[in-house]
């Protein structure tokens, strides 16, 4: 069936080429141009292919010692440059050296043809280690060239002597020609056979894309007598399946134990860093694939509430992930699995004691050869911002509430406010999440107190009676703060003072939980109350929120005031502006693009007063850049087109500089006979500062997460260093910059980020990116190891020694990187007029070590930049010592390698001598037993010192190649028994690799039976075969055979029990080290079959 499936491959691959060519060779005909670039084009892919496998199999030779390999590159190599004198050689190409002709092109492509069929020939009967001191680079390059040189002048000066290759006929193609291609396809195919046998041998998997090559080869050299497109894309096609094999064999075999070597540094760095993750203020957190906890810093400790004992090998999922999110944990699993970072998303986890916490959640997948190995969680604690932003956006909520309640009061009907102000009390109720919100007036002589607008949640609710008149009057603690004009706040009822004891008492008869009464004031006077009731849970009201409830309290009272004066037609004009000014937002009147009327509020919002502002074009106010926009709103309005009536824009302030933000809520009225504008507008520069405050802080999160993310890969110092000086210069504004090291053998401060543009500005004499002098503010900063910041260094004393070559520098801020008390580097930021940066030294009580450095910002820093730029400086400062580590670590694995190795070859020389002196002690033995047992006992010796010998030469040191062992291992045996051709010897070891715990058992094992079968199996000369087979056998298990057809061991002798030291040594090491079985068959001779798992 394998067979079928490799069949069936080759036949769609080669139809599909074919196919391909053949369209393109239905194509040549459009021109003779679009002709000749075809056949050039398609010429070249085998071309370029033959020189990639040259190339790749002469610089890989090095690791690989494949001679195989080697020879089919240097094979290659001869192909590929026939292939390219056949190209140079058509008519329409320049001449190559003599006049270029089909006959000289044919000719080189038949010499291409018949050079790659003995060559491929030849190659399926060089191995690996085939002739190694004839099969060499330095060999096979002068013989490669001799056989390319010798044709190629044939070919050009004696080409008239050679046979006729090209036909002017039809096909093109003379008689011998076309004998030679079907030979050369024949020779190749045999080729092909001879390696599908090697397959079949070796079970090198490598060898089937050999194989798929060579087929595909074939056939494209008798594809060419009728089409030549196909021929070309077949022989690239062709090639790039040999390509294939020996990429494999060059380059993947040789680079397996590099992979497990890069495994082991990888954890040694872990735990390396394992001090620093758990210094981290973010929780760090490291998972197998399954999710499961493999490491647990102590910030997930303290965020979490576990230990890392308590959390190491469960799942992350179960503990800190809420169960409706665990779908949503195993996309990001899955993402983060497939080399995706699943960066910087926000979402909520347990604690320990269940408790939910707000955190921002970075997975980043940590990779091995490409291979995703683990996962890195990143987890920060931003409850706090959570906090903020919620209280932030419910504050910017509950203001445009509250400008939309102003605005629909300013042009409101008096008969329409009662209704107004119950609709409000019901989208602040609602909005609050309250059960009862109302409002309370006292009668214009004060007699009475009525509850004038309500609105309720819920029936109880609405049964709440609120205290008459009276009442209110025996409320000692309620009237001071009435007469104090204070807000009444209760957000608990049994923590009210004890002075309040009848308002306690008064209030326990109802379900009211929390409480607040803002006071209306009119004039200096309370009026009433706005009072909000909770039944349900009590309810904390920060001073934010009062004063907004108390901004609602003044609309309501300006509608109030405003109600009852033209009910009474009594208004003034001065009470009517007093109650205007009272209000917090601006207000005002345009007509004609003239302000008509304004109050105190709206004029105090750009510093103006009120006669600085009327009269004047509304567009005198408005910042630059919103100009046209606001003037398009005010036309189009007055059109009567329906234009957004709420916006936000700039407007100026009186100083024509600072710029202050203002949201607008704008309508159309008739005034003074005229169609005007009218509306309410509220400072939110405040606002808007906060929000782009808390951005900036997002900005800054996401980039720090990035870069502790940075740190946990395999990024160099170079990598993250550039990485550090890109964020910096973004966050800061900064124009100029670089970051650099400390050379540890130098001193000299190494800068990988400083570009060729920095050379020429700062006219720097090292182009190798070296700095040795530092001066000035950056020294200072060194020096001191303190940070720095100054908007005016011309007049700093600190800037003293800085070169009078230097960009001037008008704004400066420096940061240095600090690891625990020694110096590490240094983050500067610098703000120039000019074009140079100089370098400055410095000196530090312990070693120097780096630094960092940024230039020329178009804004004054503030502290904001400062605390940025510290905390980008403290993690280039680990990635430095992180760098350091990894060098000290590999130097160090590189040590311990060598001594191993020294360690094996003094273990096998040492039972070299104890076989020597045994072998020694021999020779005074005549008694033949215990000759024999000295025998053995060297044996045993020999088959333990052989597996160090084996150790000590192999790439890797804890395991070996089993199948050389066995094979020296019993040749030494049959040498020291003398067999002679009597016995043979069937081995059938498949290539398996024991750890030095399993080598050393399963050695003593062989040499005990193979010794048994040799003393006892074949008596007085008889004839016989003993066998030894080891192969892998199911569930990781291998499975060792070794058999004799002699005389096999009597029924009654129990292996276990048996006297023979052999044999008890054998079921021993099985049964007791192997933790195997074994299992004796006597039907035909003596067969032990031992199973036995290998201990890694």
């Amino acid at each position: 069936m394998t067979k079928m499936n490799h069949a069936l491959k080759v036949l769609i691959i080669t139809g599909s080429v074919f196919l391909m060519g053949y369209l393109l060779e239905s194509l040549r005909h459009i021109s003779p141009m679009a002709g000749d670039y075809f056949t050039i084009s398609t010429e070249l892919l085998s071309l370029v292919l033959s020189f990639s496998i040259s190339c790749v199999t002469w610089y890989t030779y090095r690791r690989s010692r494949d001679n195989h390999s080697l020879f089919l590159g240097a094979a290659f190599l001869v192909i590929g440059l026939f292939y390219f004198f056949h190209l140079l050689s058509y008519p329409f190409m320049p001449d190559f050296i003599t006049p270029n002709s089909l006959q000289k092109a044919a000719i080189f492509w038949n010499e291409a043809g018949l050079v790659s069929g003995i060559l491929f020939l030849a190659s399926a009967y060089v191995y690996k280690d085939t002739l190694p001191g004839a099969i060499n680079k330095s060999v096979l390059f002068a013989s490669a060239i001799a056989l390319s040189v010798i044709p190629l002048a044939l070919t050009l000066f004696f080409a008239d002597r050679l046979p006729a290759i090209h036909s002017p006929g039809e096909m093109g193609h003379s008689a011998a020609s076309i004998f030679l291609q079907l030979v050369i396809s024949a020779v190749v195919l045999y080729a092909a056979y001879l390696y599908s046998a090697r397959l079949r041998k070796t079970g090198q998997e490598n060898l089937v894309c050999m194989i798929y090559g060579f087929t595909i080869l074939a056939f494209s050299y008798t594809v060419y007598f009728f089409y030549e497109y196909p021929e070309h894309l077949l022989r690239a096609a062709g090639f790039y399946f040999v390509y294939m094999a020996l990429y494999k064999s060059s380059i993947d075999l040789p680079y397996e134990m590099l992979a497990l070597t890069d495994e082991k540094l990888r954890k040694a760095t872990e735990e390396q860093y394992r001090n620093l993750f758990d210094n981290a203020h973010d929780a760090i957190i490291t998972t197998d694939l399954d999710d499961r906890i493999t490491s647990w810093n102590r910030s997930a400790g303290k965020l979490f509430g576990w230990t890392a004992d308590e959390v190491i090998g469960k799942k992350l999922s179960e503990l800190i992930i809420p169960k409706a999110q665990w779908g949503e944990r195993k996309q990001n699993l899955r993402d983060a699995m497939s080399g995706i970072e699943v960066r910087g998303f926000d979402t909520v986890n347990l604690q320990k004691d269940g408790t939910e916490i707000d955190v921002n959640v970075t997975i980043s997948p940590l990779r091995a050869s490409n291979n995703t190995i683990a996962l890195s969680s990143i987890i920060r604690d931003i409850t706090e911002r959570k906090r903020s932003e919620k209280a932030l956006q419910y504050r910017l909520d509950f203001e445009k509430l509250i400008m939309n309640l102003s605005t629909n009061f300013i042009n409101i009907a008096p008969a329409e406010i009662d209704r107004e102000i119950n609709d409000a009390l019901r989208a602040i109720g609602e909005f609050s999440g309250i059960d009862r919100s109302y409002v309370l007036l006292f009668s214009d002589d004060r007699t009475t107190i009525d509850n004038t607008h309500k609105w309720c949640s819920n029936k109880d609710a609405s049964q709440i009676r609120m205290p008459k008149k009276e009442q209110f009057d025996s409320f000692k603690w309620f009237s001071e703060k009435m007469r104090k004009r204070e807000t009444i706040y209760v957000p608990r009822i049994a923590d009210l003072p004890p002075e309040a004891s009848a308002e306690k008492a008064i209030l326990h008869q109802t379900p009211i939980k929390s409480l607040i009464e803002v006071p209306l004031i009119n004039g200096g006077s309370v009026i009433g109350y706005l009072g909000m009731a909770s039944l349900k849970k009590e309810v904390i009201w920060s001073e934010d929120m009062i004063a907004l409830l108390k901004i609602v309290g003044e609309i309501f009272v300006n509608a109030l005031v405003r109600k009852h004066a033209e009910e009474k037609l009594q208004q003034s004009e001065e009470k009517y502006r007093a109650l205007i000014d009272n209000n917090h937002d601006g207000i005002f009147i345009i007509k004609d693009s003239k302000i008509q009327f304004v109050n105190e509020a709206f004029a105090r919002i750009g510093g103006y007063t009120v006669e600085d502002v009327i009269g004047k074009s509304f567009q005198e106010f408005i910042a630059p850049e919103d100009l046209e926009r606001v003037s398009d709103y005010y036309a189009r309005r007055l059109a009567g087109e329906d234009i957004r009536k709420e916006y936000e824009f700039n407007i100026l302030h009186k100083d024509k500089k600072t710029r202050i933000t203002v949201h607008l809520n704008v309508g159309t009225i008739n005034y003074l006979g005229g169609l005007a504008t009218m509306g309410s507008m509220t400072d939110i520069t405040e606002r808007k500062r906060a929000e782009e405050a808390l951005s900036w802080e997002l900005e800054v999160n996401a980039t720090i997460a990035e870069l502790s993310s940075t740190l946990l890969s395999s990024a160099n110092v170079d990598e993250i260093s550039s990485f550090v000086l890109e964020h910096a210069k973004r966050l800061t504004g900064s124009v100029y910059g670089y970051v650099g090291y400390i050379d540890p053998k130098t001193g000299y401060l190494v800068c990988p980020t400083m570009t060729r543009d920095m050379w020429d500005t700062c006219k720097v004499k090292d182009k190798n990116n070296i700095l040795k002098d530092f001066r000035g503010l950056f020294g200072w900063v060194l020096i001191n190891g303190k940070a720095l910041l100054t908007n005016a260094p011309a007049d700093d004393p600190r800037s003293s020694g800085t070169p009078e070559s230097h960009i001037p520098i008008h704004r400066f801020l420096s940061a240095p990187a600090l690891l625990k008390r020694d110096l590490v580097g240094q983050l500067s930021v610098a703000s120039p007029v000019g074009n140079k940066i100089h370098i400055m030294r410095y000196y530090d009580k312990g070693k120097l070590v780096g630094q960092v450095a940024l230039a020329n910002s178009d804004r004054d820093y503030t502290d904001r930049d400062l605390a940025l730029v510290e905390r980008l400086a403290d993690l280039y400062a680990i990635a430095i010592n992180r760098n350091w580590t990894e060098v000290q670590i590999k130097e160090s694995l590189k040590e311990k390698d060598v001594l191993l190795r020294e360690v094996h070859h003094r273990v096998k020389n040492n039972m070299q001598i104890i076989s020597s002196l045994l072998r020694l002690q021999s020779r005074y033995i005549t008694e033949k037993k215990y000759l024999e047992m000295f025998t053995e006992s060297q044996n045993r010796i020999m088959s333990m010192s052989l597996i160090h010998e084996k150790l000590y030469q192999s790439r890797g040191l804890a395991r070996i190649d089993f199948d050389d062992y066995i094979r020296d291992l019993v040749t030494g045996l049959f040498q020291s028994y003398c067999v002679n051709s009597n016995i043979a010897l069937d081995m059938d070891v498949k290539k398996i690799s024991l750890g030095i715990d399993s080598a050393i058992p399963c050695g003593l094992i062989i040499n005990e039976l193979v010794t048994n079968s040799l003393k006892h199996a074949f008596p007085e000369g008889r004839k016989g075969r003993i066998g030894i087979s080891l192969r892998p056998a199911d569930e990781n298990m291998v499975e060792l055979v070794v058999s004799d057809d002699g005389i096999s061991i009597p029924p009654d002798v129990d292996i276990r029990k048996t006297e023979s030291l052999g044999m008890h040594l054998v079921t021993i090491m099985v049964e007791n080290q192997l933790h195997g079985q074994i299992d004796l068959d006597r039907s035909k001779g003596t067969e032990f079959r031992i199973k036995f798992r290998d201990v890694k």
